[in-house]
């Protein structure tokens, strides 16, 4: 359709750049109203305020292993030396970093939600009527997350009006490319792309792509089979056919973690009945944005296809060193679509780029993150957040629930 009606593909973006303009405020609201009940029910007092903690923990861990993952992948990929070329500026990019996460935690709307959930859920433990309405509009939008299901072909629609348009969205970073440094032969596993013309560069976004949707499904097995591992009642083929296959379309159509969430939020109560309401609430909700592995693994995979685009060659220490920053900046995603733009700037001192190239980078970082990329990334995302509910109610109800009720 975007090629035979030019003007249904540009209708198409632009309501979809003004809903992700309407989101910015939308989300807020949605993150208030998830945070909030299940705040008031795990950071209370007793056992259940310590499991709050110990989630929060857990969740940093795979944070972490998710980047050496992510780091690990990438190099092999690529084929990146061990050693690098050049010296980053570390301290420099770390610094950044930090000023980066601390603007957005002082200006961000999305930081703004989660001080008022917070200040919230400690009211809603002394004023009953407050817990009670905040219970409430958790079950509306638990029951309401079915619903949107019905906004996936309008999604699937941008997002093939995205892709067609990519060639003219790409050309004035080549235009970048061909005036500063040219573009380099890109190499993926032996396979030699030397991308000179538009199709070429699509040709290059599509690999990409789909090798960012490789790391994010590796990635997600390896959970499936841990929670298998873990949690013997746990069915691989039901959570495939009754939840998988009904959540991960939406997710991939928006490349919205925080729109999907009530939808994820009514499906692991309908088929994981078993897990309790603090944990479904707790791992699914904020797990919105605190588990993004899927984000920080297209991170690393985009990076090394820039690179290889711009001609320069990034090694593993150096792949390392972005770990810290990568971490650190991943609690300030939005959960939205484009994203990983907040990563490229950091990223650009990290690696000590010259500046005559920063510009290029970051046009052709911002180009090629959008659409089947992100759409990947956010798939990963929510539905590792249903298998960590599994993994984590079952710490709950072991360490944390059974000693509550023998006593």
């Amino acid at each position: 359709m975007a090629k035979y009606a030019p003007g249904f593909a540009a209708a198409v973006n632009s309501g979809v750049s003004a809903f992700i303009g309407g989101y910015g405020v939308i989300a807020p609201v949605a993150i208030f109203f998830i945070l909030s009940p299940c705040l008031a029910k795990l950071l209370g007092i007793g056992r259940t305020g310590r499991f709050g903690l110990y989630a929060l923990g857990w969740f940093a861990t795979r944070r972490l292993l998710a980047c050496l993952w992510g780091v690990m992948f990438t190099a092999l990929l690529f084929q990146f030396p061990l050693f690098p070329t050049q010296h980053g500026n570390l301290a420099s990019a770390l610094g950044k970093a930090l000023t980066s996460f601390l603007w957005m935690a002082t200006h961000n709307t999305y930081f703004f939600a989660m001080y008022l959930g917070i200040a919230v859920s400690f009211l809603s433990l002394r004023v009953a009527w407050v817990r009670k309405i905040l219970t409430n509009a958790l079950a509306l939008i638990e029951d309401g997350g079915q619903y949107l299901q019905l906004l996936m072909p309008v999604f699937m629609l941008a997002v093939g009006a995205y892709i067609y348009g990519l060639p003219q969205n790409l050309e004035a970073p080549m235009r970048l490319a061909q005036e500063g440094l040219q573009a380099g032969r890109v190499t993926f596993i032996g396979v030699k792309i030397n991308p000179h013309t538009p199709r070429d560069f699509i040709l290059v976004y599509l690999i990409g792509s789909l090798l960012v949707g490789l790391g994010c499904f590796l990635w997600h097995s390896i959970l499936v089979g841990v929670t298998k591992w873990k949690v013997r009642s746990f069915s691989i083929r039901a959570y495939f056919l009754k939840y998988w296959v009904k959540v991960y379309p939406l997710l991939w159509a928006t490349s919205s973690e925080s729109l999907a969430t009530p939808l994820n939020l009514h499906l692991t109560k309908v088929h994981f009945p078993q897990i309790k309401d603090e944990v479904r609430s707790f791992a699914v909700g904020m797990g919105s944005y605190l588990n993004i592995n899927g984000t920080l693994i297209c991170v690393f995979v985009l990076l090394g296809v820039v690179a290889n685009l711009m001609g320069f060659r990034l090694s593993v220490l150096e792949l390392l060193s972005c770990i810290p920053l990568v971490f650190l900046i991943g609690y300030g995603v939005p959960g939205i679509p484009g994203e990983l733009i907040l990563f490229a700037g950091p990223i650009t001192v990290l690696l000590n780029l010259p500046a005559s190239i920063i510009p290029t980078f970051l046009a052709l970082y911002s180009g090629l993150q959008l659409g089947l990329p992100d759409s990947f990334r956010t798939g990963n995302n929510s539905t590792d957040n249903v298998l960590c509910a599994v993994l984590l109610n079952d710490v709950y109800e072991k360490k944390f629930l059974a000693p509550a009720v023998k006593a």
